[in-house]
């Protein structure tokens, strides 16, 4: 029996479908594209990938600077305009583009019928802790300085960009500034100390996070910073009067425990939390919702919660 079936409070999804293992292998195979490849070579690689895809019918996408910070608007044609959905791309801390985040952008956009801006922040080793802290906070700063409402504000982000969600209202909360409505993560990275079981456990069966962990360091993150610093690393977090938390999660992750253990923690703090993990899933899974069926049932349900905060 695994951790995910001895906590009562846990959703968690029924039996992978066969598809999704035949996408596994293929994925565990283009993962290994980039190893031994320096971090130079791996982020071309990556955005190679990004390349060449069209913006659908019904999209519009704009490019804007935010207080120096460069950004991306995902536009559906069919517009709620109800919440503001700040999505903050994974990728360690080390890579990812706007380029890169937008396909799955679109994604979210489509499935929520919101805006949905993208946020280039800083990456290290170039700049490292706490730049691309500071970059999340200058885009949210300044959407509060318009008058945007911060409950309609919801801060969405997968991996490194799931910490940096986390990181991003704990210092919101520290300071003591208004909160957005609401936070999503997918597959979180918020220890970046390693101190979980799954980061040594699920280390051969994660075809994305187990496949890169010579590039993914912490220290290009955290540079000299301790790894235990909440805002580098949001598991050692206070989590009191934090806004409603949703996280979906993989079984075979590495960073499967970096979820269970920050909604075990949201929870105890009287958080409303809702945690799924999804059986035979990998990291990240949810931007593969192209292909995946898995994907579009977790991105469903993601957009059910987010139309549901008010």
């Amino acid at each position: 029996m695994d951790n995910t079936t001895e906590r009562n409070w846990i959703e968690y999804s029924g039996k992978p479908s066969t598809r999704s293992r035949v996408i596994k292998r293929i994925i565990r195979l283009g993962s290994r594209m980039t190893r031994n490849k320096s971090l130079e070579e791996a982020r071309t690689v990556w955005e190679s990938f990004a390349g060449g895809r069209k913006v659908p019918l019904g999209f519009e996408v704009n490019s804007i600077d935010i207080d120096g910070v460069e950004c991306e608007w995902i536009i559906p044609k069919a517009d709620k305009g109800e919440k503001t959905l700040i999505y903050l791309h994974g990728g360690g801390y080390v890579t990812g583009t706007l380029s890169t985040a937008r396909g799955f952008a679109i994604q979210v956009s489509k499935y929520t019928s919101q805006r949905v801006l993208t946020v280039g922040y800083r990456l290290a080793p170039e700049n490292p802790f706490p730049a691309a802290l500071e970059d999340s906070l200058a885009v949210y700063h300044s959407f509060i300085q318009q008058v945007v409402n911060a409950n309609d504000i919801v801060l969405i982000g997968d991996s490194a960009g799931g910490g940096l969600a986390l990181a991003t209202v704990l210092s919101l909360k520290e300071n003591g500034e208004a909160l957005p409505g609401a936070v999503v993560c997918i597959s979180p990275w918020t220890d970046l100390a390693a101190t979980g079981e799954s980061n040594t456990k699920n280390a051969k069966i994660d075809p994305i996070f187990g496949q890169v962990e010579y590039l993914i360091k912490p220290e290009n993150y955290a540079d000299t910073e301790s790894l235990f610093n909440p805002l580098i690393s949001p598991l050692y977090g206070d989590y009191s009067d934090f806004p409603p938390l949703l996280i979906h999660v993989g079984t075979d992750e590495v960073i499967l425990d970096d979820s269970i253990r920050l909604a075990e923690k949201a929870r105890e703090a009287g958080v409303k939390v809702s945690l799924k993990v999804w059986r035979g899933m990998w990291h990240v899974f949810t931007t593969q919702n192209d292909i995946l069926t898995e994907g579009k049932q977790s991105l469903k349900e993601i957009s059910e919660f987010i139309n549901r905060c008010s």
